[in-house]
């Protein structure tokens, strides 16, 4: 549900859920970890998922956008 505007909360949780993650997996019959991969939903899946009480539908765009800015600054930080 959205309430407010859309912001990157914490925009480093998922880097360091991957790292966690990453660290924590081993193959017990080949003891190497296995290649990892982490999957970010687009802002179009997200915003068709969403309840808007914030955005009105004239400003539909602009909530894309946000939404677009906050999963680029978490893209970002699982690149670094």
């Amino acid at each position: 549900m959205v309430t407010g505007r859309l912001t990157s909360l914490s925009p480093g949780w998922c880097a360091r859920e991957w790292i966690h993650t990453n660290n924590m997996v081993v193959s017990s019959s080949t003891k190497r970890k296995p290649d990892l991969k982490y999957t970010l939903p687009g802002p179009m899946t997200m915003v068709d998922g969403l309840y808007n009480e914030y955005y009105g539908e004239a400003e539909r765009a602009v909530m894309r956008r946000d939404l677009v800015k906050a999963i680029n600054e978490v893209g970002v930080r699982l690149l670094l």
